[in-house]
């Protein structure tokens, strides 16, 4: 593998892991099935690291130091997993019948012992490693007390460069919209959910449904808020004023910031887009959204897309069964197409190279981000990645992380 792909997976990998082992070890102390007390210390641990692993996600790329950490994490943690596999594996055996109850007594103990040993072995390891992580002052940044550089960059907006780029979604588009203008829909607010696994791309498809020129004619008013930050609606309130007059807003007061609102927005209908929401808590607050959105909407037909890699959050912001969408994967022809777009024009591309690619787009599993990232690295290299070789050890590994939220991606 790249070591550049290495680098890039190795915290998600980690973080993936270390999620698996907290759970493991919470299942094996609800089963009371021995190392108790040691099991317990071994998943706080691991939550403290947990803790301070996006940090140093971030601070890899320019800090040799934090980058050796997490290698000696890396092999602490997956030292922990066979451990733990051990764990239940003898838990699965001390469930079996008809075994001689004192020979079963004694195995039981004497692995115990054995267990315990190598249990303690890794809190003392997973100890050291936290104490280096103090050292390199790596902080807490899920727990909120440092904004993430990742949260602050991925502002999303509305604007769609070219709507070539929109591969294989011409369908999921007509769908948007039809749910999105049906006269039959007559409410004043209604809420559509575009729900899909990260990397499939709901905010691309969100963006060119508002593009679409059935929904510019259809609605008086477009707003798009990227609620990938906590949600807030007092922040969602202001960058909906901020979207409708082009300006930013000083504004603090709600009541004035909503009174704004429905001044800009006039006798129209609006569409109102909340891309990427994540926060499953968020149900009281979107209720009171809600209320201050029906507070400014004069006419009917008002619609709000939420696009959101969870069905709970789409259920929970009110999403009724028949308006919500979920995004599927691309077939394997529209991946192909995504990564020969980016090939530049005076770049020969013979059969083999082309059917090299073509497997290549298969590896990808329908996710379009999966290709495009590897579109990146023909552009930097043009070609020289669609050799034998080059991305099947990669590629798979990169699905599997999407399919897991890729860290909150």
């Amino acid at each position: 593998m790249d070591p550049q792909w290495a680098d890039f997976l190795m915290s998600p990998i980690i973080n993936t892991t270390i999620s698996k082992l907290i759970s493991t070890a919470a299942d094996e102390i609800s089963l009371a099935v021995g190392c108790k007390k040691e099991l317990e210390t071994l998943q706080n641990k691991l939550r403290m690291i947990k803790d301070v692993l996006l940090d140093a996600e971030e601070r890899q790329v320019r800090d040799r130091a934090v980058k050796g950490w997490l290698e000696k994490l890396r092999d602490v943690v997956f030292e922990a997993d066979d451990v733990l596999d051990e764990v239940t594996y003898e838990s699965e055996k001390c469930k079996v019948k008809n075994q001689d109850q004192k020979l079963k007594k004694i195995k039981t103990i004497l692995f115990r012992r054995g267990i315990a040993k190598k249990i303690n072995k890794i809190i003392a390891l997973m100890e050291a490693i936290n104490n280096e992580a103090r050292e390199l002052g790596l902080q807490n940044r899920l727990a909120g007390t440092v904004v993430s550089e990742r949260r602050r960059n991925a502002q999303t907006h509305s604007t769609i460069g070219d709507l070539s780029e929109v591969v294989g979604r011409e369908d999921d588009i007509s769908k948007m919209v039809h749910l999105l203008t049906d006269s039959s829909n007559e409410l004043r607010l209604c809420v559509l959910s575009l729900v899909g696994m990260p990397g499939l791309g709901k905010t691309t498809l969100a963006q060119a449904v508002c593009n679409d020129k059935r929904i510019k004619n259809y609605f008086g008013k477009i707003m798009w808020v990227c609620a990938t930050d906590s949600f807030e609606v007092e922040r969602i309130l202001t960058e909906m004023l901020e979207s409708l007059s082009g300006n930013s807003c000083a504004v603090k007061n709600k009541n004035t910031v909503i009174q704004k609102i429905r001044e800009a927005m006039g006798e129209n209908n609006f569409l109102l887009v909340l891309d990427d929401m994540w926060d499953e808590e968020s149900h009281g607050k979107f209720e009171d959204l809600r209320s201050c959105l029906l507070g400014v909407c004069k006419m009917s037909r008002n619609r709000v897309i939420v696009t959101t890699r969870n069905e709970k959050v789409a259920l929970k912001m009110r999403t009724l069964p028949q308006h919500m969408h979920h995004l599927g994967k691309l077939q394997i022809a529209n991946c192909w197409s995504i990564i020969r777009k980016r090939v530049p024009r005076d770049a020969s591309i013979t059969l083999e190279l082309e059917k090299i690619g073509r497997d290549i787009a298969q590896l990808c599993g329908g996710v379009p981000l999966v290709a495009r990232i590897h579109d990146l690295q023909i552009q930097k290299n043009p070609m020289a990645n669609i050799t034998k070789g080059s991305a099947p050890a990669t590629l798979p590994i990169m699905v599997a992380i999407f399919d897991i939220s890729f860290f909150e991606l």
